[in-house]
């Protein structure tokens, strides 16, 4: 519903250049940020802190990369855009138990975001612009015994704000720089991470929104205004 009501205030925000020239292209992005992500960093460092047999710890999520794919309609000044984003990792725990028999945990993180955006173009090079997403976070444990697929499952809404800066690399081609903030709306629980590598370990606060900051590089194809 939210994602209705959001495209229909990009949609009036469009209309407003009729009659400019118009202009549909595809996108293929890659995004890089960097996230404090206190609370979910304090289940990593409780895991790695108890587990006397390992020799390497799980990493910690502060790094979201990732690639992805979209489609842009301009009017003039104005953009309206669509996106998808896929950012993903493997983190792996290894180590030996009092046996002396190989051990293991692994964690694949998979963090997916569906958008809706709007940008207002200043000119050939400069443009700015938010977006409203729906994001999605999963999480996948296994061990040497077990493998639990879908432990976390959790969404959430978020909105990017940035600024563009553009410039074209061929005749059909154009390329944007566009630094931003990502400003969360709701948090994911990762309760049931904790509970299942930290069962002796309870948390208060087991919610993260990953609110950060970054960088995407973005090709559109088309001729560059």
């Amino acid at each position: 519903m939210k994602l209705a009501r959001y495209t229909l205030c990009l949609l009036f925000f469009c209309a407003c250049s009729f009659g400019a020239i118009a202009q549909f292209n595809v996108s293929v992005n890659y995004n890089l940020g960097y996230a404090p992500a206190e609370n979910y960093n304090l289940i990593i460092d409780n895991y790695n802190e108890t587990q006397t047999t390992e020799k390497v710890g799980l990493d910690n999520l502060h790094v979201l990369n990732g690639i992805g794919m979209g489609a842009r309609y301009r009017v003039g000044f104005a953009g309206l855009e669509f996106t998808w984003t896929e950012r993903f990792k493997r983190s792996s725990a290894t180590g030996t138990d009092l046996e002396g028999a190989y051990t293991y945990r692994r964690l694949g993180y998979r963090y997916r975001t569906f958008g809706i955006g709007y940008t207002t173009f200043i000119d050939d090079t400069w443009s700015f612009g938010g977006s409203f997403n729906q994001d999605r976070f999963k999480i996948t444990t296994e061990t040497d015994s077990d493998l639990i697929n879908g432990l976390v499952e959790e969404s959430a809404y978020s909105s990017r704000f940035f600024i563009g800066i553009s410039g074209k690399v061929g005749d059909f081609l154009s390329i944007s720089l566009q630094p931003f903030v990502w400003v969360p709306w709701g948090d994911f629980d990762f309760k049931n991470l904790n509970d299942v590598i930290n069962p002796n370990i309870p948390l208060e606060d087991t919610k993260e929104n990953f609110s950060h900051i970054g960088i995407s590089l973005i090709f559109y194809n088309g001729q560059h205004y």
